[in-house]
C-alpha cells in the first residue's frame, strides 16, 4: 500500500502514558495522571498534539458481553483515551469487524477521522481474514 492510497505518508505510535508496561493497572494509571504533574503535563501535551490529527486507538475489552457502544463507555480507561484523542462519544458510529457464536468480538467506533478498535481479550487488530468488514475497492 502506498502513501497515496491512504493519503498519509507516516504513522506515529503514541503511548497513552509515557512508558509502556503490559502489566499496567489502568485505574492506578488514571489516578497517577491526576496526581502527578509530569504525567498531567504529558496528558496536556499529547491532547494538544492530537488536535486535528487522525487517530486510531486499539483497545481490549472483556469477553463476557458482546461489544457495543454501551460496553465501550463503561471503561474509564477507554473514555480517558477517547478524551485524549478528542473523540465525541455522542458522535460515534460503530462498524462490526468480527463475530463469533452470535457475539460481536471486535468493532471499530468512528468519530470523523478518529477511531477506536475494540477487541475482546486483546489489544490487537483483527486480521483481514477475520473481518466481516468489507474492504473498499481502491
Amino acid at each position: 500500500m502506498t502513501k497515496n492510497t491512504l493519503g498519509y505518508n507516516a504513522l506515529v505510535n503514541i503511548e497513552t502514558v509515557p512508558f509502556h508496561s503490559p502489566d499496567i493497572k489502568k485505574l492506578q494509571a488514571l489516578k497517577a495522571i491526576h496526581s502527578s504533574y509530569p504525567l498531567f503535563a504529558y496528558h496536556n501535551v499529547l491532547k494538544n498534539f492530537l488536535i486535528g490529527k487522525p487517530v486510531l486507538i486499539v483497545a481490549a475489552t472483556g469477553t463476557k458481553h458482546s461489544i457495543s457502544i454501551s460496553n465501550l463507555t463503561k471503561s474509564p480507561w477507554i473514555i480517558y483515551q477517547m478524551d485524549l484523542a478528542g473523540m465525541n462519544v455522542d458522535s460515534l458510529k460503530m462498524e462490526v469487524l468480527t463475530e463469533k457464536n452470535g457475539k460481536i468480538t471486535s468493532a471499530i467506533f468512528s468519530d470523523n477521522d478518529k477511531h477506536i478498535v475494540l477487541m475482546m481479550g486483546s489489544n490487537n487488530l483483527p486480521s483481514l481474514k477475520q473481518c466481516a468488514y468489507k474492504k473498499p475497492k481502491l
